[in-house]
């Protein structure tokens, strides 16, 4: 099933090639349809097992100070550069929401965001949905998916560090092309 995810994006973003400097990045999202992969950014990967069954942030991986630093420092480069962006999607998951609204105010969940590691078919089911909807969504500026590693790689063919994004752009043969990727470090 894992073999069909990554045919079915390698279609999709069919041209993965990643710039040489962050101007090309910034300036490829001045373009119409481009969209932006964001990776949330720094959460330490310890969850206090006592927590598990919480439906919770408690019980979720949560931003640490560097984190919350890093969202927010994202946002400032997309002030600095002076994009403003669309609609920002992101996985229900406290960090990646945390993320979004740290850098871009406000966030709509997208269930598809989540991914799946566990589940194959579940992963693949939610690819899908992703590239249906991002056919169908057609704005001026950026729409920003703000997602976890797993979801990351199937949509840029590459592991993104936390915090880390990638610009993909529209091309004519209705698939995107990866332009590249920054990683804002945190202030």
């Amino acid at each position: 099933m894992h073999k069909y995810v990554l045919v079915l994006f390698s279609i999709l973003f069919s041209h993965i090639s990643f710039a040489d400097n962050d101007s090309d990045v910034w300036q490829a999202l001045k373009s119409p349809g481009t969209i932006v992969v964001l990776r949330h950014s720094q959460s330490p990967k310890v969850v206090d097992p006592s927590l598990a069954k919480i439906d919770s942030c408690a019980a979720e991986r949560n931003l640490d100070e560097q984190g919350r630093s890093q969202a927010k420092a994202v946002g400032e480069a997309f002030k600095a550069h002076a994009i403003s962006v669309g609609t920002v999607f992101s996985s229900p998951a406290c960090r990646t929401r945390d993320t979004g609204i740290l850098a871009f105010d406000e966030v709509e969940n997208w269930e598809a965001l989540k991914g799946s590691k566990a589940d194959e078919s579940l992963l693949a089911a939610r690819m899908a949905e992703i590239k249906d909807k991002l056919q169908t969504i057609h704005e001026d500026k950026p729409i920003v998916l703000v997602t976890h590693g797993s979801v990351v790689y199937e949509l840029v063919g590459q592991n993104l560090a936390m915090g880390e994004f990638a610009v993909l752009l529209p091309d004519a043969n209705n698939s995107y092309t990866v332009v590249g990727s920054v990683l804002v470090p945190a202030q």
